[in-house]
């Protein structure tokens, strides 16, 4: 265990798939919120009169 936390290389790699794993997150929730967005565009909000908080 002690050669893994100074070894440069697997340091690097696991730098490596950290950005990997946070590049694909963030990917995912831009395609989540844009798809949200483009639904919500077209919908009208219908309100029944009367029904407003007081």
């Amino acid at each position: 265990m002690e050669k893994t936390e100074t070894d440069r290389r697997f340091r690097n790699g696991m730098f490596a798939v950290m950005c990997l794993l946070l590049v694909a997150y963030g990917a995912y929730k831009f395609r989540m919120i844009s798809l949200a967005f483009s639904v919500w565009d077209g919908q009208v909000i219908e309100v029944r009169g009367g029904l407003a908080a007081k």
